[in-house]
């Protein structure tokens, strides 16, 4: 059966209002670099980035600390590889 399609200028913007919290896994290297560089910062630094990111997303997620807690839990054996007690 064949599918009738019509163009339209119509181009689709995004909203960075509207957004999915969702856990995203590039793999476990790139997983490791990412722990590796944010344990290298000074601590100072780390909090700092840490207040900035849940500012910005707690304004459009009710609970962004539980499900950024949900996603730290899957990134157990990358830290067992790097020698990190959760």
């Amino acid at each position: 059966m064949p599918v009738t399609v019509t163009r339209r200028n119509v181009i689709f913007q995004p909203d960075a209002s509207r957004v999915i919290a969702r856990f995203f896994y590039n793999g476990e290297e790139r997983g490791m670099e990412l722990v590796q560089t944010i344990l290298s910062m000074p601590e100072k630094q780390q909090r700092e980035m840490l207040v900035q990111v849940l500012r910005d997303f707690s304004k459009r997620h009710r609970s962004i600390s539980k499900v950024f807690e949900k996603n730290f839990h899957k990134l157990g054996s990358i830290l067992e590889k790097i020698s990190i007690d959760p």
